[in-house]
């Protein structure tokens, strides 16, 4: 058995710029066994020119922290250990319109791209006498994106209508190397 850690500190603000602008600024701090400090800032904008209608932005850094499978799963001799797995970071930008445009109707549509790095890979590597053994480690990178929509209209008093979809396309490559 071992013990591991995790520690955070989150710190967010709410400024009102104007009476339709808003900025939201945060930051968490991260403290792991595995990878020491990590920074995750976002921030996020909205106009809101009326109760009907709000517009939005935001950027985000976040980071998944290697488990102890990422960095200690092993079996000889086709598996070893990865000590030097490090974590998968992601950038995610967003935008999007959120309304009601009348009493019986409400939209969302928000677009969406989220940047990636060192994504888990399971590399093959040769040993000091050519042996070929498996090993966890941070070899792709890559993009997603897509779009986020859904309505609902209030047709009668007892019937409420919705539709929405979801589209996720993927882009992701091996780091040079």
């Amino acid at each position: 058995s071992r013990r591991l850690w995790v520690y955070n500190v989150f710190v967010q603000d709410h400024f009102r710029m104007t009476d339709e602008l808003a900025l939201t600024l945060g930051v968490k701090v991260e403290r792991s066994t595995f990878t020491g400090w990590q920074v995750l800032p976002n921030a996020r904008l909205s106009w809101q020119p009326n109760d009907a209608h709000l517009l939005g932005a935001a950027v985000s850094r976040a980071v998944r922290t290697p488990s102890r499978i990422d960095r200690q799963l092993e079996a000889p001799p086709f598996l070893a250990a990865a000590p030097d797995f490090d974590s998968e970071k992601l950038v995610a930008v967003e935008a999007g319109y959120r309304g009601q445009p009348s009493d019986t109707t409400s939209i969302s549509i928000n677009g969406f791209l989220n940047y990636y790095d060192d994504l888990r890979t399971t590399e093959l590597f040769l040993d000091e006498e050519g042996n070929p053994f498996f090993q966890l480690g941070n070899g792709y990178k890559g993009k997603t994106y897509g779009i986020e929509a859904w309505g609902s209209a209030q047709m009668t008093p007892w019937w409420r209508l919705r539709l929405g979809f979801t589209t996720l396309w993927k882009d992701i490559d091996e780091k040079g190397g």
